[in-house]
């Protein structure tokens, strides 16, 4: 994946393996074999995506045909009625019964195991509406499957059209996919897991639910230089907040492995200075009772250490607890020796 191409594996991977996006084409799929009407956001114009929802939908029915119209080439509606009606139903008539020449289309057996994407990439076609509605109005009742992609601006004023499914991704997807998006792009990498894990967190709390920004910031120099990143990106992001969320998350865990460790390995000589109450009024009877803070205040007030290399360790977990506290960002250097201290605990 170091080519980072969409249409090159890496959509493939989001469309076909990534839970959120996998479940969205599958309910496509069958709300298209159900005849449905419905409605998507016009960003969606991704090749990719499209050959996904085809194999889905050819292992239930081969006899599909896809049919993808610009809807911004049409100045109304019957216009784009007669352009479907000369390509797809040349004996097509219109029935004076129905209400409009669109309707009496739709009804036609010839359009059975069609599918019809209906873009308008600008969202200024005023028709648009008015052909989703006639659709609509007889979804799930003949042949044909029809999906209209606009901006999301127009498709939100489509919210109560009778007929019409509006499927928002957002509903399809959750902070793990963008994460397991990630993690999958940067594994060719060379950062260790410790390190993708971080970085693929980081990726998912700017990336949102875009899996292609997340594709384009799953590089390995996200880890050491993310600043520079965003700004190749040209993305608008506070990265202090993210980053300190981040290290929250995936330090405060490993501090605690490092004060389990040493209290559990040093129980005897911690033993020694109990009990205590510290400068909070807080009771400490037990070695698991100490802090990091307790344990660099009262042990080393004592001329109690820890042997050489079980200090360095403390030393960087103290020091890391402390950065922390102040609200300042670890450097990645100071991340390294925490990972590599976990790996070694665990």
């Amino acid at each position: 994946m170091e080519t980072r191409e969409w249409n090159e594996g890496a959509g493939d991977i989001w469309w076909r393996e990534v839970a959120g996006p996998h479940k969205y084409v599958k309910e496509i799929a069958r709300a298209i074999l159900d005849q449905q009407c419905l409605a998507m956001d016009a960003d969606l114009d991704d090749d990719v995506f499209t050959e996904a929802l085809k194999d889905r939908i050819s292992s239930y029915d081969c006899d599909c045909h896809y049919v993808r119209i610009a809807a911004d080439d049409f100045d109304d509606v019957n216009a784009f009625t007669a352009f479907i009606a000369q390509q797809y139903v040349p004996q097509f008539r219109f029935d004076p019964l129905d209400e409009s020449p669109l309707t009496s289309l739709i009804r036609q057996s010839g359009l059975q195991h069609y599918v019809f994407f209906v873009d308008s990439a600008s969202g200024d076609c005023p028709w648009l509406a008015q052909a989703a509605a006639a659709v609509g109005r007889l979804a799930g009742r003949e042949g044909s499957a029809w999906i209209f992609r606009a901006p999301s601006p127009v498709l939100a004023a489509w919210d109560k059209m009778a007929g019409v499914h509006l499927l928002d991704r957002k509903h399809y997807l959750y902070h793990y996919d963008i994460q397991y998006f990630a993690m999958t792009c940067l594994r060719d990498t060379e950062l260790n897991l410790c390190q993708q894990y971080y970085a693929a967190d980081i990726i998912a709390k700017i990336a949102g639910m875009d899996g292609r920004l997340c594709l384009a910031l799953a590089r390995q120099d996200l880890y050491f230089h993310p600043e520079t990143v965003i700004q190749e990106q040209k993305l608008s992001v506070d990265l202090v907040p993210i980053l300190l969320e981040t290290q929250m998350q995936h330090v405060l865990p490993i501090l605690e492995d490092i004060r389990r460790y040493l209290v559990r390995k040093y129980e005897t000589m911690i033993q020694q200075i109990l009990p205590q109450q510290d400068e909070y009024g807080k009771e400490l009877n037990r070695p698991t009772d100490l802090e990091l803070r307790h344990l660099q205040h009262y042990l080393r007030g004592q001329g109690l250490f820890f042997q050489e290399k079980d200090d360095e360790w403390f030393q960087c977990a103290y020091q890391a607890r402390n950065d922390i506290s102040h609200l300042n960002v670890l450097p990645t250097e100071q991340l390294d020796k925490l990972f590599a201290i976990q790996q070694k605990i665990h």
